[in-house]
């Protein structure tokens, strides 16, 4: 069959949707190069309905296995952010990280798997290359398609799926269009009410020359109600009690404890800010030029207050371990009459820029030569300022006596069957007796995070004169990424303030940022509700009545242990063929990418120490060497498509491809950073390895897709990846060396604050954290999709419809090849949930529409670094509502309310491996063995909630 490009830049996609009986706006469709198409119409696309069902005709016509979203309408949709919008789809999960959201894609974590803004990808603000999608609003689109088979064509860096965001091409749009959006946000746990505005427009001034752009402002108060442990400890105790006799066990008794209990509560006032803009050119039929720019801005006004008890295992204590909890011994209750107890108030701003810029040209030659080149640049970043720690700890250190009430933790039920500790404070710390609670130390730092990357394309078709052969594609790319961190503090303990005097927490105004309640409904009935929250600047100017920073005796200092930077530039070609047979049933491609890539990390290794220590030089604690390294690799990518419509509304797909994406960049950093400063805390440590490869896995897809009606989808899918290529991260105990006194890093956490400066034994078991070469894995799974408008139900009913859709996935990790018999090998993915399902239900008429979102996901492993233990997030279940009602054609009123349910996350801490120093002693047991359906989920880990958040906005479009 002979071939030939007449038209450019015309939507392959809107074409596909001529037949349907369905309004649509050609906004929501990104166009793209389509072979002989003429007499193309413009078709709108106005609400829910309309949305699903161009989002289906969407997967339908590409050529690939993929989904796609479309905008309700200019500047809207039902989701408030990116993120909530991308986790309606198959296979797509949204985790939720405090201040940022990322996607995991078929178990893939969001650093594998590029996400491309207008065809630009995005840089980030995450330590590592996964995108914050907090930072952009849902409204700028007009199209997101998620991209699961790849095929040579498309750009190496996706494990899961390539994410390709799309805002909205002037031309496409028939009439000039202005769109101004006002909205009042509410969230139920800050108790605060906050605005939000935007315009969008589309103005074209010729069938040839075209503008569109938009502009959003966004503040938001958010408050987090917090609780945490850290280092969930094995360790023995002596003539401890027995939680069901309250006798005591005699002689030695092994049980699991954290080592820190923290209360945190978190104000947050967010504001974002931006825009986009796009010109397109299309001086003629062959010929189109766009540019697109994007411009973000997210500033975060942090509060933090928090209380924490630690050290309870500090002699002399009273100790509860709870002999049947169908795990390991466990401490449920603890005192102490020398607890360690900490009160920290914090403030800092987190101020996020991101720039996208974008410019593409594509050119017919003639009937058979189809060419475009592409250049991007995409900047990413943060800078966190004014951050201001001010510690409080108890004013005196004496041992309580036995005839007085001593500190610690018993664990209780809460409302919701969440087992927790409830902190019980006493005249060795109390939080909120502002007499006894002393200022110990001022921390403030500045960070900064630079990510640049610029990226060039140049693509060419070619149209075959063949009966079976349609088209010939190659191209060439180049990319380079930059990120650099860089970092300066001072840290100051109470022997070292300008003003010598003791400075107690009544010396300064105090407030509450709990208002009186924390965790209400959910922590057991004693939980503390109240802490005080001391005034940081007031504190501030009393412990330096000179200040600190530049031009003061308290300058900052760089932190080169926090500062690395790594380059990454990467060159690519490929070379595809588009087949079709049996008279266009079946089409496809193959093709093979070569990718190149060169890594080159810059940094600092070393320890940071007490400034206190005696061995400290020039009370300097950081001990540091600089180091780079480089790292260089090339591979081979092939694939091949084939689809093949069994019936004019049945297709099935087939897909493999060898799939590369490169290590999180933050992982290829060079140093190494041994922590040693804190010395009611075991040193640990961590780095990075500029010598990892990168992740690769050959990946088979097959899917079946029947579109039963127009507007209606029953669906099935495999996949299956097997990584060939695999880096994990591992933590081991180590013990390091101390240069300055030619013995080890000493562990001091176990004495009292007047030994600890002196202490010379024992030596610090070390876990020290990084990433390495060597593992493998695999991941297979199952989607299931199901679509329908029940137009033909009788009266009111035919305005219903629904998208259901659910995802299997069953994954392993060997992190250890050497080691079979490690107790973290066969754990599943990170992030990955073994089922998570998706179902949407609405009702639209012209006047009207009303959208229930229910979004599930099962258990899934959070972390498996720790030394003995996986902390594991608990399933989740969030119940979304929206509602939209037209006053006029013009005039728009919308209502949504998100986590209806009211759900939070919660992490358990399970014991994987029972072994410590060497032994497994009795009562300590694997508690999990990967097996998300069968662990011990009676430690929490951490709690993090939210509350409800409503919405109300008007919408005038002229």
């Amino acid at each position: 069959m002979s071939q030939q490009f007449r038209k450019t830049k015309i939507a392959t996609y809107v074409c596909m949707a001529l037949p349907l009986a369905v309004s649509t706006n050609v906004l929501a469709f990104e166009e793209i190069a389509e072979n002989t198409v003429e007499n193309v119409e413009v078709i709108e696309v106005t609400g829910v309905r309309s949305s699903l069902t161009s989002a289906l005709n969407a997967k339908k016509n590409s050529d690939t296995i993929s989904d796609s979203i479309i905008a309700e309408d200019i500047g809207k949709s039902s989701d408030e952010s990116i993120g909530e919008a991308l986790s309606r789809v198959a296979g797509v999960s949204l985790n939720r990280g405090g201040n940022t959201q990322t996607v995991t894609v078929r178990g893939i974590q969001a650093s594998l798997n590029d996400i491309k803004l207008n065809g630009v990808s995005m840089t980030s603000n995450t330590n590592s290359q996964a995108v914050d999608l907090i930072l952009f609003s849902a409204d700028i689109l007009s199209r997101i398609d998620v991209v699961k088979s790849p095929n040579a064509s498309q750009e190496e860096g996706s494990l899961g799926a390539s994410i390709e965001l799309q805002t909205v091409a002037p031309l496409s749009v028939q009439e000039n269009t202005n769109v101004f959006s006002a909205e009042a946000r509410y969230n139920d746990l800050s108790e605060e009410t906050s605005p939000r505005f935007s315009y969008s427009f589309v103005n074209n001034l010729s069938d040839q020359i075209g503008f569109a752009g938009s502009l959003f402002y966004d503040n938001q108060n958010e408050r987090k109600d917090e609780f945490n442990t850290f280092n969930a400890n094995i360790r023995k105790y002596k003539d401890a009690i027995d939680a069901d006799t309250g006798e005591v066990i005699p002689g030695d008794t092994w049980a699991v404890q954290p080592n820190f209990f923290v209360n945190r509560v978190l104000l947050d006032d967010k504001t974002k800010m931006g825009g986009t803009g796009t010109f397109q050119y299309r001086p003629n039929d062959d010929t189109d030029i766009r540019l697109d720019g994007t411009f973000s801005r997210q500033e975060i006004d942090h509060d933090r207050s928090m209380t924490r008890i630690h050290n309870i295992h500090r002699q002399p204590h009273v100790i509860t371990i709870d002999r049947n909890t169908g795990g390991s011994n466990s401490v449920v209750e603890a005192e102490a009459a020398r607890i360690g107890g900490l009160n920290q108030s914090a403030t800092w701003l987190n101020t996020t820029d991101t720039l996208i810029l974008g410019a593409e040209v594509e050119h017919a030659l003639n009937d058979l030569w189809l060419l475009s080149g592409r250049v991007g640049y995409s900047s990413t970043s943060q800078e966190y300022t004014k951050n201001n720690k001010v510690n409080w700890t108890p004013a005196f250190t004496q041992n309580l006596g036995a005839d007085e009430p001593w500190c610690g933790i018993n664990y209780e039920y809460g409302p919701e069957g969440d087992y927790l500790p409830e902190l019980n404070f006493c005249r060795a710390y109390d939080s909120m007796d502002a007499s006894t609670m002393r200022m110990d130390q001022l921390r403030s730092d500045v960070r900064e995070v630079e990510d640049d990357k610029l990226s060039l394309y140049f693509d060419a078709n070619r149209a075959i004169d063949n009966d079976n052969f349609t088209t010939l594609s190659f191209g060439i790319k180049y990319t380079d990424r930059t990120k650099d961190v860089l970092a300066e503090e001072v840290q100051i303990k109470k022997n070292s303030f300008e003003n010598q005097t003791p400075i107690l927490m009544s010396d300064v105004d105090t407030s509450n940022l709990t208002d009186g309640h924390y965790l209400s409904g959910i922590a057991p009935s004693g939980t503390v509700q109240n802490w005080l929250y001391p005034d940081i600047n007031q504190a501030i100017n009393l412990a330096f009545p000179n200040g600190i920073g530049p031009g003061t005796d308290y300058e900052f200092q760089s932190n080169p242990l926090k500062a690395w930077e790594v380059n990454e530039k990467t060159y690519g070609a490929y070379v595809q063929l588009d087949f079709e047979f049996l008279n266009g049933d079946i089409t496809g491609n193959f093709g093979v990418r070569y990718a190149k890539t060169e890594v080159e990390g810059n940094g600092y290794s070393g320890v940071r120490y007490d400034d206190r220590l005696a061995f400290v030089e020039g009370g300097d604690g950081y001990v540091v060497d600089p180091v780079s390294d480089e790292h260089d690799y090339d591979n081979w990518l092939p694939s091949a498509t084939v689809n093949w419509a069994l019936e004019d509304d049945l297709i099935l797909r087939l897909s493999a491809a060898r799939v590369l994406a490169r290590p999180s960049i933050d992982s290829l950093r060079p140093n190494s950073d041994i922590k040693a400063q804190n010395l009611n805390e075991t040193p640990n440590g961590s780095g990075g390895n500029t010598q990892l490869d990168p992740f690769l896995a050959d990946q088979f897809d097959l899917s079946i897709e029947w579109y039963f009606n127009e507007s209606s989808l029953l669906s099935a899918a495999y996949f299956y990846k097997d990584f060939t290529s695999y880096t994990y991260e591992t933590t081991t105990e180590r013990q390091f060396e101390n240069t300055l006194t030619g013995t080890c890093i000493i562990d001091r956490s176990g004495y009292v604050e007047e030994e600890q400066l002196d202490a010379t034994a024992p030596c610090a078991n070390i876990g020290y954290n990084t990433t390495v070469n060597g593992g493998s894995a695999s991941i297979q799974g199952l989607e299931f999709g199901y679509q329908q408008n029940f137009d033909f139900l009788p009266g009111a009913f035919k305005y219903l419809g629904t998208q259901i859709n659910y995802t299997y996935a069953d994954s392993e990790q060997i992190v250890d090849p050497e080691n079979p018999e490690n107790v973290f090998n066969g754990l599943p993915f990170l992030n990955t949930s073994e089922h998570s399902a998706n179902i949407t239900a609405f009702w639209e008429n012209e006047n009207m529409s009303y959208r229930l979102a229910y979004s599930y996901r099962s258990e899934a492993v959070q972390k498996t670094s720790d030394r003995n233990s996986t902390f594991i997030r608990d399933a989740r279940g969030v119940l979304d509502f929206s509602a939209n009602f037209n006053v006029t054609d013009d005039l728009t009123l919308t209502f949504s309310a998100n986590n209806l349910t009211d759900t939070y996350d919660t992490t358990y801490n399970a014991i994987t491996n029972p072994v410590t120093g060497g032994v497994q002693h009795e009562g300590i047991v694997p508690e999990f063995n990967g097996d998300l359906n069968n662990f011990y989920d009676n430690r929490i880990g951490s709690l993090l909630y939210t509350g409800r958040s409503y919405r109300l906005a008007v919408r005038y479009t002229f």
